[in-house]
This record gives C-alpha cells, structure tokens and sequence, in this order.
C-alpha cells in the first residue's frame, strides 16, 4: 500500500525531503553539450579521488584555483552525475551529484546530494566554488512559502500564475496502466515566463512540450503517472518553478489504483460488487 504524502514543512528538512519524494525534471537541454559536462564532473572527481590535487585543479576556474584546494575524502566510494541544468544562455550549469558515502554505522554506503556550479570559458567546463548554486531547501523557502505568503489576500486574478486546478482526482485506475494528468494555467504577468522545472514524484514523467509561455497566453503542465507499483489510495505534490519571477506553485495529484482482478470483483467507491468506471 502506498504511504501518504507527508506535509512539507519550512524546516531544515526541506532539502532531504525533497530529494526523497521528487525527481527534478528539466527543460531539454542540449545533449552534446550536457555530456560534455558530465565528463568533465567524472574527470574532476576522479582526479580528487585519487588524491592527485594538482590534475584536480585543471577543472577548477581559473580565478579560483589559489583558493580552492579540493580535498580526498576516503569515506566517498562513488560520485554519479544525477542532474544537469545549464543557466544563463547554456554559459553556466548546476549540477547535482549523489554522492555515495560510506556510512560506518550502516555498513553501507549512503548517496548524499550535492549541488555545483559549473561554467564555460574558453571553451572548456569548469568547477566555479566561489559561485555555488543556492541550495534545494532556500529555494524552496523563497520560491514557494515566501511566495505563498505574498498572495495571501489577493485576487486569484492578481497571482503572476494561475491554474485552472491546483488539484487533480483521477478517481480509479487500473493497476498497470499509464495515468495521463493535465493542469492548464495562465501567464498573467507581463512578461513572458519559463517553465524551468517541474518536481516529480519518482513513478511521474514530465511530458510538457511548451515551456516558454507569452505574457498573458495560456501553458499546460502535462504529467504521466506509471501504477504499476501502485495500489489503492495515491496521493502526491508536485511543484512547479516559473523563471525569471522565481515562483513555485504546488499542484495535487490523488486516485485511487486497483488490480483488474478487484475490479471484477466490487466498485472500491460504493463498496459493492461490479466494475466503477476507471481509466486506462
């Protein structure tokens, strides 16, 4: 059975929260370019790993490397790149690392999330640590609570986004089956607005296709929901980060999932024998 969403709350948790219940899915970002940066991130840790500090420094910015003294950490077996997310004209990426450290008192190692910014100059990729991307959890506190906070007391008509529906109940659904979500929304601000990522529960794909929205035009965030895993009641949050007015709106996803195999066998919204209508 699925646990309940638990209630995000402004505390210091909000980045491990985060990195647990969601999975960041990004604009499409140029492939070529996302590989080479993945690349230069292995090459960087590998280097660090093997404690040779001077090789490590060939993928530090320039204008850091007298200050910055990368360190071996003999606790750290393994570093994969999890998320790549290029800014300001595909100049600058954040990257967001897992890495996995050995955690004695588990026996085992522990993925740890990591989040650096990257920068191109003279053509290469380099690690910038004098310039680190704000973290999940102050994000989070700025684009959405502060926000949240803001609105209170407006006119829905005066928000910068507006959804037709914050929430979505997609009544039942046959275990196995694809769940298709539509939330349809309007840029109010005058300006145009970005779709610049969207935070996902992991059994959720993005299928958006249009993420630049016209001051005053309509978008629509489109999710796809897989059930296999799940069943009976569903209910999750996803959020969603609008550039350049740094805003984050949370959208409601509940259902309910049950077998085919239960559905001959009663309505799970009566309680009676027969089949409710549900979506496949």
């Amino acid at each position: 059975m699925i646990s309940r969403r638990r209630r995000l709350v402004p505390t210091g948790l909000l980045a491990a929260t985060l990195f647990v219940i969601a999975t960041c899915c990004l604009a499409s970002e140029p492939s070529g370019t996302t590989e080479t940066i993945k690349e230069r991130v292995t090459q960087y840790f590998a280097a660090v790993q093997s404690n040779d500090i001077g090789k490590a420094k060939e993928f530090v910015l320039e204008k850091s490397r007298s200050s910055f003294f990368p360190q071996f950490d003999g606790k750290m077996t393994g570093v994969r790149v999890a998320e790549i997310h290029l800014e300001k004209d595909n100049t600058a990426a954040v990257v967001k690392l897992l890495c996995q450290v050995m955690i004695p008192a588990a026996m085992q190692p522990v993925e740890v999330p990591q989040l650096q910014r990257w920068k191109l100059d003279a053509g290469k990729w380099y690690f910038d640590p004098a310039d680190p991307p704000p973290s999940e959890a102050s994000v989070m506190k700025k684009y959405y609570f502060e926000k949240l906070q803001s609105k209170q007391g407006k006119d829905p008509s005066q928000w910068d986004v507006r959804f037709d529906k914050e929430a979505q109940n997609f009544g039942v659904a046959v275990k196995g089956t694809t769940v298709t979500l539509r939330f349809p929304f309007t840029n109010q601000t005058k300006q145009e607005l970005r779709v610049e990522k969207i935070l996902l529960y992991q059994l959720m794909k993005d299928l958006t296709s249009t993420r630049i929205i016209p001051a005053g035009k309509k978008g629509e965030i489109v999710i796809a929901l897989d059930t296999a895993p799940l069943y009976r009641d569903f209910d999750q949050d996803i959020f969603v980060q609008f550039e350049p007015i740094q805003e984050m709106v949370k959208l409601k996803v509940h259902g309910r999932v049950f077998t085919a195999k239960d559905l001959e066998a009663f309505n799970p919204i009566t309680g009676e024998s027969g089949k409710p209508p549900a979506k496949r």
